[in-house]
């Protein structure tokens, strides 16, 4: 798979620009130069115009990005999905306040970045801290997606034994510890997705590893609905960082 990726902008900062001047000069509100969001489903990712978006999986709380001197080795930037228009029409889709960055594109509490460059195998590898952002509901039509709790579930998920969790250098430095409670989805093949901070350890850094390792290393069983493998949301798993 390989895209072709153009920052969104610049264009959105002219048509804004362009379109609040022709507002005010005709006596509209400027709510009515909001854009839709323009969502859609591309080869099972999220997209905006045709562009693939990204989720950010590293262990920092907030990622680097390359106005901001780092971020962007191996060709290409990532930027905040701009959220200056309306909502799409589904209740998952929230916003992030990014201070001087504005407002983002969240899904299911995962902040949603665009990339400039080439996205395929090789950059992948190399891009260690990003996924494409997966659009679960696609895969609605071969398995239903159900919340954890739903009475119809026959089989839960069974976490899978795995790579514990490497605890921060940073943290340990300051000697933090503390308990955190993450809720995300587990699809067909047992992947977390979407991993959110459900209750937080007091620590931006042990949140983050957290969801690093959940995204990278855990595994479960998928759950069932008749000896079929349906997607869940809602699960929850607590971890306890304890100093060594």
């Amino acid at each position: 798979m390989r895209f072709r990726i153009a920052s969104l902008a610049a264009a959105q900062s002219f048509w804004l620009s362009a379109c609040l001047s022709l507002a005010l000069s005709v006596g509209l509100s400027p709510v009515a130069c909001a854009q839709p969001a323009n969502i859609s489903i591309v080869e099972g990712h999220w997209a905006t115009e045709g562009q693939p978006l990204f989720i950010y999986t590293g262990t920092a709380e907030v990622p680097q990005l390359c106005d901001e001197g780092g971020g962007c080795a191996k060709g290409g930037s990532f930027t905040p999905f701009a959220a200056w228009g309306r909502p799409p029409d589904e209740g998952n889709w929230t916003v992030v306040d990014i201070g001087a960055h504005g407002r983002q594109w969240a899904y299911r509490g995962s902040p949603l970045y665009t990339r400039n460059g080439d996205w395929n195998e090789a950059i992948a590898n190399a891009q260690v801290n990003w996924r494409l952002a997966p659009a679960i509901e696609a895969e609605a039509t071969a398995s239903a997606i159900l919340d954890v709790k739903d009475p119809s579930i026959t089989v839960q998920p069974v976490r899978l034994k795995g790579e514990a969790p490497k605890y921060p250098s940073s943290s340990l430095r300051k000697r933090e510890q503390g308990s955190t409670d993450s809720s995300m989805c587990i699809d067909t093949e047992g992947r977390p997705q979407y991993v959110a901070t459900a209750i937080s350890t007091g620590f931006a850094g042990l949140d983050a590893a957290t969801r690093n390792w959940f995204w990278r290393y855990v595994r479960y069983t998928p759950a069932q609905v008749g000896g079929k493998p349906v997607i869940v949301c809602g699960y929850r798993l607590s971890f306890d960082w304890k100093l060594p």
